[in-house]
């Protein structure tokens, strides 16, 4: 009898850029989303953030994800903490979901955040999870791997349609469809 497929969870930083976060979406396979945002990304953006859930929420059902058990948000609070503050929140988190989410395998999109938060995280989930990196400039899915085995994955040029795109960013279209 072959192996079931693991439940995967799929942690991502909130980022200005919101196609770091959308496109690794799209290409890896995932039954639920945390999203970590942090004060400052909050405060500026919070529209931008509910509609990237909302975004997330119809993909898996798009994609018709069984079962899906949440697109969530994790508040980071972030004003004035450094890198002792940022990496005990990150293990925090690490430690809870090695508790919570036993047997599933986990994606961990680095991309958005600072550079310490970038650092923080890669430095909780070293070794419990893939970490990756969205290099929509290389249109590449780099996996953080530090012995280099495992080579970027392309991101397909068709891999977002226009209605995708634009939801994700916040935005919709009236008359087009696109059928994803």
């Amino acid at each position: 009898m072959p192996e079931s497929n693991p439940s995967v969870v799929h942690l991502c930083i909130a980022t200005d850029q919101i196609l770091a976060n959308a496109l690794p979406l799209r290409l890896l396979p995932w039954q639920e989303v945390i999203v970590v945002a942090s004060d400052h990304f909050r405060l500026r953006n919070a529209a931008r953030l509910n509609q990237f859930l909302r975004w997330a929420q119809e993909e898996a059902q798009r994609r018709s994800l069984d079962p899906v058990t949440s697109v969530r948000q994790v508040d980071l609070q972030d004003t004035g903490l450094g890198w002792g503050g940022l990496l005990a929140f990150a293990r925090s988190l690490a430690d809870d979901m090695a508790q919570t989410h036993q047997g599933y395998a986990m994606d961990v999109n680095v991309t958005g955040g600072t550079k310490l938060m970038t650092q923080a995280f890669s430095t909780a989930f070293a070794g419990m999870a893939r970490l990756v990196y969205c290099n929509t400039q290389g249109e590449t899915l780099e996996v953080l791997d530090a012995s280099g085995v495992e080579p970027p994955i392309a991101l397909p040029a068709d891999l977002m349609t226009l209605n995708a795109l634009l939801s994700a960013q916040g935005y919709s279209s009236y008359g087009c469809a696109d059928n994803g």
